[in-house]
């Protein structure tokens, strides 16, 4: 936010749950899995949420982006909204009720600052009945594992 305007509202997304352990190529995705579901369930304890919350408003208040990464650690960074928008109801939004029906995806995007780190951070914004929509980057070299992954998968082949 400019300066001047970040006294605005801090919500509930900006509380992040980080997972701190090795990785390397060997480590299995049930243990990236569990480690994840451990800092989760640790960030929703109220002390936890009530630490992070200080945290954040004192790095919008300095003006800091919000980057959380030890030196000489790697940062990767899920962001997972699917939970968020299941109650929104945007009924008063439509001005032509006879053409009315309920919609199959509700994708909602996102900004960043020009410059921002993008290349270990995944958004996960919505789940339909197809999928997720996730928003993703990867280096180049990685993007050509993620293609032969998913044509070995007969259930990924048409992603």
């Amino acid at each position: 936010m400019p300066h001047g305007e970040y006294e605005g509202f801090i919500h509930n997304s900006l509380h992040y749950a980080t997972a701190r352990f090795q990785i390397d190529g060997s480590t299995p995705i049930s243990e990236i899995a569990y480690r994840n579901r451990q800092s989760v369930n640790q960030a929703l304890e109220q002390d936890d949420i009530d630490i992070g919350m200080s945290v954040t408003r004192e790095m919008v208040r300095r003006g800091q982006p919000i980057h959380i990464c030890e030196p000489f650690e790697r940062f990767y960074s899920i962001s997972n909204w699917c939970g968020a928008w299941k109650t929104l109801n945007f009924n008063s939004a439509v001005t032509k009720q006879d053409q009315h029906r309920k919609a199959d995806i509700l994708v909602i995007g996102q900004s960043n600052k020009a410059g921002a780190p993008r290349r270990f951070r995944t958004s996960i914004m919505c789940k339909t009945s197809e999928g997720f929509y996730c928003d993703f980057s990867a280096p180049p070299k990685a993007i050509d594992l993620i293609n032969t992954y998913l044509e070995k998968d007969p259930f990924l082949k048409d992603f």
